[in-house]
C-alpha cells in the first residue's frame, strides 16, 4: 500500500508540473477564492473581536445607567449609595450630559456630546484607551482647570491635536477657550465626545448639572444583574445595560457582520471553483490518451480517483497556501476601510485557525469542483480512445453528469455550513446563489447563441482585416457556449456588483447636495442662552442675504405622566424589554419648542393626525407631537395629555396634544424644517416650565455666499451662542457616505476579480484546445497579430456583452430600490454607465492579450506535424 501510495504521489507531482500554464491558471483559482474568504474572514474576526473583546475595560463599568432624556439628579444618586451600602457595587461615578461644538479660531466647527467626568473616578475600569499622550490619565489630564480631551474623530472634524487651543461652545448657554490634553480613541460606544471635569463646566456654564450615564462596579456577575434589577425598577424610564447585556447584543451584531463578509467571500470561492472545473476538464480531457493506456495497463477506477484526486489536492494546497498569505494583506486594508466608515478602532489580528481554514478551504475546493472533471475522465472507454470512436452523450452519462452536480452541490453547502456556523444558513445561501447562477448561465448561454449566429456582411465600413477578425471571433464564441455563459457569469457578478454601488453611492451623495441646497428650509442655526437672546436676534434680523428667519424659544423638559398616569406604571405597563433595545421613546417628547401663535407664526409641518395649531391656539397648553410617539409602547394621539417637567426648575405642565406631525413642509415644493426640540407649542409653554432656562432658537435661510460672513457676525456680537452650518452635516455625511461606497467597492471588487481571473483562465484554455485552429490560420496566411486580434474582439464582445448586461439589470435595480425602498427617483448617470463598461472591456482585453500573446505566435509546423 505504501508503495502504491508513493507511485500515485509521484504520477499526480509530475502531472502538476507538466501541466504548466494549466496548473498554475488553476492554483489561480483557488488563489482568488481563497484569498477573499480569509480576508474577510480575518476581517469579521477583527470586528468580533474589537466588539466582544475586553467589553468590560471598553465599557469602563459593570453596569450602567443612562438617562439622556431624563437626566438624573444629585438626590438620585442616593441610590447607588444604597447599592454600595448592600454590597451589590463596589463603586459609581456619575457623567454629567451636556451638547455643544469645539472650534479653533475661524477652523470647521464640530458637534460634539460633552462628557462631565470626575477625573479621579473615570473610567472606574481600564484607562479610557488614550490615544495621545500614551501614558496619559484622565486623572493627570484633566487635573489643571481650562483642559478637553476629544476622541479622535472630534479632532479630526475639527482639524485640531494635542496642545491646540479650541473654543467649546454649549448649547444651554456658556463657552470658553480649552487645552486640548489628551485624545481618546474611536470608542465603539461613542465617537463625538469630549471630556471635561466638574470645575471646568462651572467656569464654561454655572448651571446644574444633570446626569445622564452612571457607571458602576460590582463584585462579581450576579452582584451586577441584581443591581441592574434594582435600578431599572428605581429608574423606569432609563437604559440599564449590564456587561453581559452589551456582550450578547455585541455577540449578534458581530455574527451578522462576520457571515456577510463571508458570503461574499464564498461568491467569490465559488467564481473560482468554476474556473477549476473548467481547467481540470480541458487538462483531463487533453489526457484521454494517457488515461486510457493507464487502463489498458491494469489501472481501474478507483486507482484512477487517487491519482486525479492527488493532482487536485496538490493545486488545492498550493492555492490555498497563496490565497492564505494575499487575504492577510487584503484584510488590513478591509480593516482600515471598516474603522472609517464605522468610526470605530480595530485592532489588527490575525488568528492561526483562520490560517488553517483558508488553506484546508483551498484543498477542499479543489477537491469539490474537481470531482466532476475526475470522475468523467475516470469514466473514459480505452477501447473509444484507442479507435477514435465519438463519445456520445447517454442517457446514463447524463444522469452522472446531473448526480454530480448536484453532489457538489452538496459538497460546497457542507463547506459553506462549516465556515458560516449554520446549517440552515449556508443552505439558503448556497441555494439562493446556485440557482441565481443557474438562471444567469441559461440567460447568457442564449445569449451567446444569438450572438455565434449574427451574420457579418462582407460589405462593412471597418478594414478587411477586422471584418475577418470579427467574424471569426463571433463564431468562436458561438462555438464555446456552455464555457463562455459560465464566464459572462463571473463577469456579470462582479460589474453589477461594482455598478450597483456606484450608482447608489452617487445618487445617495447627489440626494444629500439637494437636501442641503433644496429640501432644508434653514442652512443657518443659532442657539442662545437667556443672556445673549437679545444680541441673537438683533444680529440675526439684519444679515446680508438673509432670505428667510425663524425664532422659537426652546426648553428641555421631560414627560412624567401620560393622561395623568406616572411614567413608571405606564412603563411597567408597557413591559418593555432589558438591555440596549431598551428604548421607550421618551426622547420625542423632552422637549418644547415655542411659536409666537398670536403673531401667526406657525410650525411649517404637514399633520398626520388631528389638527395644525392656529392662532386660537395662543395662551393655550395645545400643542403638536411626532408622529412616533402614536407608535407602540407610547400610542398617543390627539386629546391624549402629557405632563412635562424641567429639571433645573422643578417646574410642570400638563400639555394636551391636538395633532401629530411629520416634519415635512408642502409649501412650495417639499421642503425639511429643523426643530430643536420635538413637542411644539405656543411660545407660553416654555415660559411656563421655566423663563430662565428658555433658549432661542434661530433658524435662518442665507444665500451660501454670505453663511461664513454671518457666522463670523453672530460669534463677534454673541461669542457664547451655539452656531453652526448645516453644510457641515452634509460634507460629515458625505465623508461618511464615500468611506461606505469605497469598503462596498472593494467587496464587490473581489468578485469582478475572480470574473477577471476566468476570463484569463478561459483564454489560456481555449488557445490549449484551439492550437490546431491556430496552426491551420497561420498555415493559410494569417499572421500571429492578426490571430491575436481575433482573440482580443472576441473577448472584447464578451466582456461587453457581461458589462452592459450587468448594467442594465443596475439601471433596473436602481429604480426599484428607489421606488420601493427609498421611496424617491434614483438614476444611472451615462457617464457612470460608460464608464464601467468601457473599463471592463479594456481590463479583459488587456488580460487576453497578455494571456494569449505566446500561444498565438506558435509556428504552424510545431502543431499540424503532432496534430
Amino acid at each position: 500500500m505504501i508503495g502504491r501510495l508513493r507511485l500515485w504521489s509521484r504520477y499526480s507531482l509530475r502531472a502538476v508540473r507538466r501541466g504548466g500554464q494549466r496548473s498554475l491558471l488553476a492554483i489561480f483559482c483557488i488563489t482568488v477564492g481563497v484569498m477573499a474568504v480569509v480576508a474577510l474572514r480575518l476581517a469579521g474576526d477583527m470586528v468580533s473581536l474589537s466588539l466582544t473583546s475586553n467589553l468590560r475595560t471598553v465599557i469602563g463599568a459593570d453596569v450602567t445607567v443612562q438617562s439622556n432624556a431624563i437626566p438624573l439628579t444629585s438626590a438620585d444618586l442616593a441610590r447607588f449609595d444604597e447599592l454600595r451600602r448592600s454590597g451589590l457595587i463596589d463603586a459609581y461615578t456619575a457623567i454629567g450630559v451636556e451638547r455643544g461644538s469645539v472650534r479653533r479660531g475661524n477652523g470647521h466647527i464640530a458637534r460634539v456630546n460633552v462628557d462631565v467626568v470626575n477625573p479621579a473616578h473615570f473610567p472606574l475600569v481600564g484607562g479610557g484607551e488614550l490615544a495621545a499622550p500614551s501614558r496619559g490619565s484622565f486623572a493627570t489630564l484633566l487635573a489643571a482647570p481650562g483642559t478637553v480631551i476629544l476622541s479622535q474623530f472630534v479632532a479630526d472634524q475639527a482639524g485640531v491635536g494635542l496642545g491646540h487651543t479650541v473654543h467649546l461652545t454649549l448649547v444651554r448657554g456658556g463657552g470658553a477657550d480649552l487645552h486640548v490634553a489628551g485624545l481618546v480613541r474611536n470608542s465603539i460606544l461613542e465617537s463625538t465626545a469630549a471630556y471635561i471635569a466638574p470645575s471646568t463646566y462651572a467656569a464654561v456654564s454655572g448651571r446644574p448639572l444633570g446626569y445622564g450615564t452612571v457607571q458602576a462596579t460590582a463584585p462579581d456577575p450576579a452582584g451586577a444583574q441584581q443591581a441592574a434589577v434594582r435600578l431599572r425598577a428605581a429608574f423606569p424610564a432609563a437604559t440599564v445595560q449590564t456587561v453581559q447585556d452589551a456582550l450578547d447584543e455585541n455577540i449578534t451584531i458581530s455574527r451578522e457582520i462576520s457571515r456577510t463578509l463571508q458570503i461574499i467571500g464564498l461568491l467569490a470561492l465559488l467564481l473560482g471553483g468554476i474556473g477549476i472545473v473548467n481547467t481540470m476538464q480541458v487538462s483531463l480531457s487533453r489526457r484521454r490518451t494517457e488515461i486510457a493506456m493507464l487502463k489498458t495497463a491494469g489501472y481501474r477506477r478507483r486507482d484512477l480517483y487517487a491519482l486525479f484526486g492527488i493532482e487536485a489536492a496538490v493545486l488545492g494546497l498550493a492555492g490555498g497556501l497563496a490565497g492564505t498569505a494575499l487575504g492577510v494583506g487584503i484584510s488590513a486594508v478591509v480593516r482600515v476601510l471598516v474603522e472609517r466608515v464605522f468610526l470605530i478602532s480595530i485592532a489588527f489580528h490575525v488568528g492561526a485557525g483562520t490560517l488553517v481554514t483558508g488553506v484546508m478551504v483551498g484543498l477542499a475546493t479543489a477537491l469539490i469542483f474537481g470531482l466532476l472533471p475526475i470522475v468523467r475522465a475516470a469514466a473514459i472507454r480505452p477501447q473509444a480512445v484507442l479507435r477514435d470512436l465519438p463519445g456520445g452523450v447517454t442517457a446514463g452519462s447524463a444522469a452522472q453528469t446531473a448526480g454530480l452536480y448536484a453532489l457538489l452541490v452538496v459538497l460546497f453547502a457542507a463547506l459553506s455550513a462549516g465556515l458560516l456556523g449554520s446549517v440552515l444558513y449556508a443552505l439558503a445561501t448556497v441555494a439562493g446563489t446556485v440557482a441565481g447562477l443557474a438562471v444567469l448561465a441559461g440567460v447568457f448561454w442564449v445569449i451567446v447563441w444569438l450572438v455565434g449566429h449574427i451574420p457579418v456582411p462582407e460589405r462593412l465600413p471597418l478594414p478587411r482585416r477586422l471584418t475577418t477578425s470579427l467574424r471569426l471571433a463571433l463564431r468562436a464564441i458561438g462555438s464555446g457556449r456552455g464555457r463562455t455563459a459560465t464566464t459572462l457569469v463571473a463577469l456579470f457578478t462582479g460589474v453589477f456588483g461594482i455598478g450597483l454601488v456606484l450608482v447608489l453611492g452617487q445618487n445617495i451623495s447627489t440626494k444629500v447636495d439637494d437636501s442641503i441646497s433644496r429640501l432644508s428650509t434653514y442652512n443657518l442655526f443659532a442657539i442662545a442662552a437667556p443672556h445673549d437672546a437679545a444680541a441673537v436676534t438683533g444680529v440675526t434680523a439684519t444679515l446680508p442675504g438673509l432670505q428667510q428667519r425663524r425664532v422659537t424659544d426652546d426648553v428641555a423638559a421631560a414627560p412624567t405622566a401620560f393622561n395623568g398616569t406616572p411614567l413608571r406604571d405606564v412603563v411597567a405597563a408597557a413591559g418593555v424589554t432589558t438591555g440596549r433595545s431598551r428604548r421607550f421613546g421618551i426622547g420625542q417628547l423632552s422637549g418644547v419648542e415655542g411659536y409666537d401663535l398670536a403673531g401667526g407664526q406657525l410650525p411649517e409641518v404637514t399633520i398626520a393626525a388631528g389638527r395644525a395649531l392656529t392662532a386660537a391656539d395662543a395662551g393655550t397648553m395645545n400643542v403638536l407631537g411626532r408622529f412616533d410617539v402614536g407608535f407602540p409602547p407610547l400610542l398617543l394621539g390627539p386629546g391624549d395629555t402629557v405632563t412635562l417637567q424641567q429639571e433645573a426648575t422643578g417646574r410642570s405642565v400638563t400639555v394636551r396634544l391636538v395633532g401629530l406631525y411629520t416634519p415635512v413642509s408642502r409649501g412650495a415644493g417639499p421642503r425639511l424644517p429643523t426643530f430643536f426640540e420635538p413637542v411644539l407649542g405656543d411660545r407660553g409653554v416654555p415660559t411656563a416650565l421655566g423663563p430662565d432656562e428658555v433658549q432661542t432658537g434661530v433658524a435662518l435661510r442665507l444665500d451660501p455666499a454670505h453663511t461664513a460672513t454671518a457666522v463670523r457676525r453672530i460669534e463677534d456680537a454673541a461669542p457664547g451662542a451655539t452656531v453652526y452650518d448645516i453644510a457641515d452635516l452634509g460634507a460629515l455625511v458625505k465623508q461618511v457616505l464615500g468611506n461606505l461606497t469605497v469598503l462596498m467597492l472593494a467587496l464587490a471588487s473581489l468578485a469582478l476579480f475572480a470574473g477577471v481571473v476566468i476570463i484569463a483562465n478561459t483564454v489560456a484554455l481555449a488557445m490549449l484546445e484551439r492550437r490546431r485552429e491556430i496552426g491551420i490560420l497561420k498555415a493559410v496566411g494569417h499572421s500571429s497579430r492578426s490571430v491575436l486580434s481575433i482573440v482580443l474582439v472576441e473577448n472584447a464582445v464578451v466582456a461587453a456583452i457581461g458589462a452592459v448586461t450587468g448594467m442594465v439589470v443596475v439601471t433596473i435595480a436602481t429604480a426599484l430600490i428607489g421606488a420601493g425602498v427609498l421611496e424617491t427617483d434614483l438614476t444611472v448617470g451615462r457617464g457612470v454607465a460608460v464608464s464601467v463598461v468601457a473599463g471592463v472591456v479594456v481590463v479583459v482585453v488587456l488580460v487576453a492579450g497578455l494571456v494569449a500573446w505566446g500561444p498565438t505566435r506558435v509556428r504552424p509546423l510545431e502543431v499540424l506535424r503532432y496534430e
